[in-house]
């Protein structure tokens, strides 16, 4: 008889032995658990110092190879279950996050850390969609966006004025390009007096800002006729758009 042909027969006599008398061992294993209780619970306490780290690495490989095996079962139970009961599922998931805030912020950092690039590529896409949606939502709260963005720029101070100086840059490189010789001070004052030292647009008085009526970007030149005053407000508002496309969308 071969060491496989004993190993058979051996565990099929393990198994009989174990269907007559199972009431038997397990009523002697809880026997065994409960007069062992300290004795047990000192060993476990100096496994786990010795072996916990391994064991636990090894625990989390194991589900992590299950949860792949099992992800497409697992994923359309949890869908029957969120249709077939939505209000106890949703009650559930508020509640777990209500009480595991640290929890909740740590796996949301290492998210955002992941997928950093992703986020920001997808984030630049949405805006560029939906700046009609944007605009509507700046006008509505204006307050909200101006606190918002000052609270931005003090926690990024560095980041904004590289910004700032970028922006600033390209406009300079623009304007070293066009052919226009700019204004002068004393015109830059006449055209303010022409407009009543108001904005253009708005109608609204205060500091003017010089705006180009057409965008250096699109061709414009940086000439008496193509400049007129403008509010901050207005005049960042505007950006490179032509003045009809601008108009109706902020006056209208």
């Amino acid at each position: 008889m071969d060491a496989e042909e004993k190993k058979r027969k051996r565990s099929e006599y393990n198994k009989r032995y174990y269907d007559a008398n199972r009431q038997k061992l397990i009523d002697y294993q809880r026997s065994y658990r409960k007069t062992h209780a300290d004795e047990r619970a000192a060993y476990q306490k100096a496994y786990h110092a010795e072996n916990g780290a391994s064991r636990k690495a090894q625990v989390a490989e194991t589900g992590k190879r299950w949860y792949e095996a099992n992800k497409e079962r697992l994923c359309a139970e949890r869908r029957a279950e969120r249709v077939a009961n939505p209000q106890p599922t949703s009650l559930a998931a508020k509640a777990w996050v209500k009480a595991n805030p640290e929890k909740v912020r740590a796996t949301l950092k290492r998210y955002r850390e992941k997928h950093s690039v992703e986020r920001r590529s997808s984030a630049r896409a949405w805006r560029k969609a939906n700046r009609a949606k944007i605009r509507l939502r700046q006008r509505a709260s204006p307050e909200k966006y101006r606190e918002y963005t000052r609270r931005w720029r003090q926690a990024n101070l560095e980041k904004a004025r590289t910004l700032s100086a970028n922006v600033s840059a390209r406009r300079r490189a623009r304007l070293s390009q066009s052919d226009a010789p700019g204004i002068t001070p004393e015109q830059w004052s006449e055209i303010q007096e022409v407009f009543g030292n108001v904005c253009a647009y708005c109608l609204k008085p205060g500091k003017m800002t010089r705006d180009h009526v057409l965008p250096i970007i699109k061709g414009g030149l940086d000439q008496y006729e193509n400049i007129v005053p403008a509010c901050g407000s207005c005049n960042s508002s505007k950006g490179g758009k032509g003045i009809a496309v601008w108009y109706c969308e902020r006056f209208t």
